[in-house]
């Protein structure tokens, strides 16, 4: 991370306030929700610190976002304009923090070796490594970090309901996010893009959690959004600025 040291933007800048409200509610629902006080205990313990980048070309650097498993947040200022809204932002954050909340970092890291030695038996078999490879990452891979990101967007949109944002943004952000791919990547093929893409195809994501919203709605109602005070957390401040 040390190439964004000189491109963060200071701690006085308003988008850091953003960010920690919304973290703030996200991480006060997930600790009262989640059935395992090991991961609420883990939760509460991390160090979370914010820290947004400056990009000044869109075309190196796409909007992105991302937590690390030591709590620290990246939020590149570049998705700020395609999220226009708290609860925009709230999809965002919600989708990466739901990565932790499913272990998928490490269950991509305890992947990784059973990769390596099928990539080493299919060069054995075959003599090439490029298209091993290619074989490897195409059909194991990808689809799996494809399941991961469906099962983020999926547990980030009930996250979202049970911290009383207005999920039904999420379906708003996601159509956003594909009209910028859209603009972006002009010549770009839907079906091509997203069997070699570890995201799922952006149009298909917006179908998926459309499909969500009833249920949705009925948990957002079922948190009595009202009482909101009621979440044990939601005083407590994650983050020192």
């Amino acid at each position: 991370m040390a190439q964004y040291q000189g491109h963060l933007l200071p701690h006085t800048n308003p988008a850091y306030g953003r960010v920690s409200r919304i973290m703030n509610k996200l991480l006060a629902s997930a600790i009262q929700n989640t059935p395992d006080p090991a991961q609420a205990a883990h939760l509460k313990s991390l160090d979370w610190t914010i820290n947004i980048i400056q990009v000044t070309d869109v075309g190196q650097e796409p909007p992105n976002a991302f937590i690390l498993p030591n709590g620290k947040i990246f939020v590149f200022s570049s998705i700020l304009p395609i999220c226009q809204n708290d609860d925009g932002l709230a999809t965002v954050l919600s989708h990466e923090l739901s990565h932790q909340l499913a272990h998928h970092s490490s269950e991509q890291l305890s992947k990784q070796p059973f990769y390596v030695v099928l990539s080493t038996l299919l060069y054995a078999a075959t003599g090439i490594s490029g298209f091993n490879n290619l074989l490897v990452q195409g059909f194991l891979q990808m689809p799996a970090s494809r399941e991961m990101e469906s099962e983020a967007d999926r547990i980030g949109c009930e996250l979202m309901a049970r911290s009383c944002f207005n999920v039904h943004e999420a379906v708003n952000f996601w159509g956003r996010m594909e009209e910028f791919e859209k603009r972006a990547n002009p010549r770009g093929g839907a079906i091509l893009t997203e069997f070699l893409s570890t995201h799922p195809n952006t149009h298909k994501r917006v179908h998926d959690i459309t499909s969500w919203m009833p249920e949705m709605d009925t948990i957002r109602e079922a948190s009595e959004c009202h009482y909101w005070g009621s979440f044990q957390e939601v005083s407590r401040n994650f983050f020192g600025h």
